[in-house]
């Protein structure tokens, strides 16, 4: 599914494809009988020719097979109710986890989890613990492997490395009622949505609450943030009808273009690239690519499909994708694909599974 279709839901985009490949079926069924009723085998052979591409035509946009060598695979299991992600220079992941709130299974721990990459398999440890009344809601990363969580009711708590794999919890800057999502730039400057107070405010991450810098205000719910190489802030309004915006630095201020409208979005993430990736209320992951000379709006095609409960992404240097899928307790990576053809002809099909023990 690609196209520039930036007016078109996510949603609205997946029954057109579905509508799509039903068409195709009729024509090829329509053809077919013809081609039975054909008595010449020149007549027939055409017709075999006409079949053959128009199925083609059609099912190339089914979500079935993965776009690139190999499809999703699940990194992390056993986790208890997992909702953020974050991914550093080494590919060592960082999952926020909110077992202690869960509603929908056996209750776990509030804990910030590090998955250290060794030899293609993650090694599990515990960065950070919180309780139900602060459970971590958001994970940002910074250029000295310094771990910035946002947390219910306490504004954001940083994490610092100290030694043989500890890490120093600690407060830091102003106290948010209902902070959301976290992002951390270049300059080593904290973002983060503030949902009760509907905006995204800036901030140095110091011990004492400083002068707060206004990216955006009369966001609605705002939640999932995100930012780019450029210092723009991606952010999720998650008030009916959800949106993505790009807020860019303009004067002494920021001016917003949105990415993607009228759906459910759960987590924001943006690469190199700047190739923005959003999990959605659907089951899907969607990638939503950079306007160009030709035109003024995001093209997006669904990356993935199937996921349960879809909700943090991240996106390494690499450009590999890594997805917390909620329902099943695990993380998935989605691969990297060659080429972007290959990327937007099939979504990946994220099969269902039963969570296994990590």
């Amino acid at each position: 599914m690609y196209g520039n279709m930036a007016a078109m839901k996510p949603f609205e985009a997946r029954q057109s494809q579905i509508k799509s490949t039903t068409l195709g079926i009729i024509i090829t069924h329509a053809l077919a009988t013809i081609s039975r009723r054909t008595n010449s085998a020149g007549s027939n052979l055409k017709i075999v020719g006409i079949i053959s591409l128009c199925f083609a035509c059609f099912t190339t946009e089914v979500l079935a097979s993965p776009p690139g060598p190999s499809g999703p695979s699940t990194v992390v299991t056993g986790l208890s109710y997992p909702q953020s992600i974050a991914v550093d220079g080494n590919g060592n992941l960082y999952i926020g986890d909110q077992g202690c709130i869960n509603f929908i299974g056996t209750p776990g721990d509030c804990n910030v989890y590090k998955e250290t990459l060794s030899g293609g398999t993650f090694t599990q440890t515990v960065i950070a613990s919180f309780s139900a009344s602060n459970a971590p809601q958001g994970i940002a990363l910074d250029n000295s492997g310094n771990v910035f969580i946002t947390v219910l009711g306490n504004g954001v708590v940083e994490a610092t490395p100290s030694g043989g794999g500890k890490y120093t919890q600690r407060p830091i800057g102003c106290a948010f009622d209902a902070p959301g999502g976290v992002a951390v730039d270049y300059q080593g400057t904290l973002y983060v949505t503030n949902r009760s107070g509907s905006r995204i405010n800036s901030e140095k991450p110091t011990d004492t609450c400083s002068t707060m810098g206004l990216v955006a205000s009369g966001l609605s719910a705002p939640t999932g943030l995100a930012i780019d190489g450029s210092s723009s802030v991606y952010v999720i309004q998650s008030g009916a009808p959800g949106t993505v915006l790009k807020e860019v630095a303009s004067g002494n201020g920021y001016s917003a273009t949105t990415v993607a409208g009228g759906g459910t979005f759960n987590g924001v993430a943006v690469d190199a690239k700047k190739n923005v990736f959003l999990t959605a209320g659907d089951g899907s992951v969607y990638e939503y690519s950079p306007p160009n000379i030709n035109s003024v709006n995001y093209s997006y095609f669904a990356l993935a499909i199937g996921l349960t409960v879809p909700t943090g992404v991240a996106a390494d240097t690499n450009g590999n994708i890594y997805v917390v899928n909620t329902g099943q307790n695990q993380v998935i990576k989605i691969p990297v694909a060659p080429t972007n053809a290959q990327r937007r002809r099939k979504a990946f099909v994220v099969p269902p599974a039963a969570a296994t023990k990590h």
